[in-house]
């Protein structure tokens, strides 16, 4: 690594979803430390604001005289908070019993406050934290920036960030600038999390045993996906996803009951048995 005295740097962090964590990024872009909140409490996919992380960012930061001049994070609070509003708006018209829970929670909620007064208490109050990034630019940099590119096309498929489910972005040098992008209640990403559920792995969680077992499953029930699941649309969106099956409008789980029947199923499978 290169002598880092008296480097200036500027530390991410993401927090309050899941698998909170930060990463110390030279102004050179250079990475210079990053980890998960996880490490330090031993709570798998802690998502509380990751205190212990930014002071081991901090201790580096100390120890090879990197003096880190701002903080950012990870997508905009606002805009996120836009979208449960509006989510909040089918909960309501449900008649679910979870709306009066949840919207007390929204209103409660000030993600700006809490993670100012975190940075603020490790960092100092001259370390500013800038609110600029949205999820899925923060996810198209993590992948082009670092990369040997100098010029490429990067797509996001998420699940969702503040409204982005899916998106891509001209990278030239150290731009990116979105071309398209789909936004929620649409996209794969949404129903890679809803099927990741239907097989009994948590959300949020168990998409990557989803991946994993994938190649060694059998296309059994594509047809039934592709006839009952997914609406055709022309390109650049190719399809779109027939709601009736999921349930992440309401915001209690992804997938509804018809989902179930589509498949046979009493119930969503616990953890362990399969399909």
């Amino acid at each position: 690594m290169r002598n880092q005295t008296n480097k200036k740097a500027v530390l991410g962090l993401s927090a309050l979803y899941h698998d909170s964590g930060v990463a110390l990024v030279g102004h050179d872009g250079e990475i210079l430390f990053a980890a998960h909140e996880e490490r330090y409490t031993r709570i798998k996919h802690d998502k509380t604001p990751p205190i212990h992380a930014i002071k081991q960012a901090q201790i580096y930061a100390a120890q090879h005289s990197i003096k880190i001049t701002d903080a950012f994070y990870y997508e905009d609070p606002k805009l996120k908070k836009d979208r449960q509003i509006f989510n909040l708006g089918y909960l309501w018209a449900s008649g679910s019993l979870k709306f009066k829970e949840l919207a007390t929670k929204a209103a409660s909620t000030d993600e700006k406050k809490t993670l100012k007064a975190v940075v603020r208490q490790t960092l100092g109050s001259d370390v500013p934290l800038h609110f600029k990034t949205l999820h899925h630019m923060s996810h198209a940099c993590s992948a082009f920036l670092p990369s040997p590119f100098e010029n490429a096309l990067t797509v996001v498929l998420d699940g969702v960030g503040e409204w982005d489910s899916s998106s891509a972005y001209i990278c030239t040098g150290n731009s990116l600038k979105k071309i398209w992008s789909r936004q929620f209640p649409q996209g794969l990403g949404l129903f890679y999390s809803a099927f990741t559920q239907l097989c009994g792995f948590r959300v949020n969680s168990g998409e990557y045993k989803l991946m994993g077992l994938a190649p060694y499953g059998e296309p059994k029930y594509l047809a039934t996906i592709l006839d009952k699941i997914l609406v055709p649309k022309a390109a650049p969106e190719f399809f779109d996803l027939d709601l009736s099956y999921f349930e992440f409008l309401k915001g209690e789980r992804m997938i509804s009951d018809k989902l179930l029947t589509l498949f046979g199923l009493e119930g969503i499978p616990k953890e362990g048995k399969t399909l």
